[in-house]
């Protein structure tokens, strides 16, 4: 998918969140509820203390269809975050606005290869998406979840995402800013929107991302049916 970022309103980005949160927290299944109840539990804890709730990770993943063996996945994630621990506590200092990129591109590619090399491991079922989603998970403000519909071409770099997501992020925030002068986007968001939690800027970038690439189309099919 290809998404001209660089012509998004405030308003259009507002407008898709909100189409976001009725599918995902107002109707059924209520798939959102699964990242706020898992985001709750490890958001502040330290990356290699997130291992004490590696059933609540493994739960939302599932919920958002990873499908992962509840007997082999748990182990390999943990010691996947075992091993990359050092890692990611480096990268938990940034966020997407403001981690140096494209500098820590070889950092972030790492650590998406590595996971996607648990295929070989016990994980089969891992792919982009659900690489991401482990990614986001220990790093929320940072890493920006993806698939394959969502990347422009099947050998796209993660960390090349990254940096588009590092741009559109940036341009969203002065966007918002020319609107809301001195505000913080993410707490306006979460009392707008009516979130129990702050969800980060990163997050919502997924949001956005994944209702352009699915959501309309849907409801643009349905609507001809």
């Amino acid at each position: 998918m290809i998404i001209d970022y660089k012509n998004i309103s405030w308003n259009k980005f507002y407008e898709v969140l909100e189409l976001y949160r009725t599918k995902f927290l107002y109707e059924i299944p209520a798939e959102e509820k699964y990242y706020i109840e898992v985001f709750n539990k490890i958001n502040k804890l330290k990356i290699k203390d997130k291992i004490n709730y590696i059933d609540s990770i493994l739960l939302f993943l599932n919920c958002w269809k990873c499908r992962f063996s509840r007997k082999t996945s748990p182990g390999a994630i943990s010691k996947w975050i075992e091993n990359n621990n050092a890692n990611l506590e480096d990268l938990s200092t940034y966020s997407i606005t403001d981690i140096k990129l494209p500098e820590t591109a070889p950092s972030i590619d790492l650590l998406f290869n590595s996971l996607i090399e648990l295929k070989y491991q016990g994980i089969h079922n891992m792919s982009d998406a659900c690489a991401s989603k482990i990614l986001h998970l220990m790093v929320p403000r940072l890493f920006v979840m993806w698939d394959t519909n969502i990347k422009p071409y099947k050998s796209y770099p993660y960390s090349n995402f990254m940096e588009e997501m590092q741009k559109f992020a940036n341009y969203i925030t002065k966007e918002f800013l020319k609107k809301y002068k001195d505000e913080d986007m993410e707490k306006y968001l979460q009392n707008s929107l009516n979130y129990l939690i702050k969800k980060p800027l990163a997050k919502y970038i997924d949001e956005f991302n994944w209702y352009l690439a699915f959501g309309y189309s849907r409801i643009q099919y349905q609507a001809r049916s």
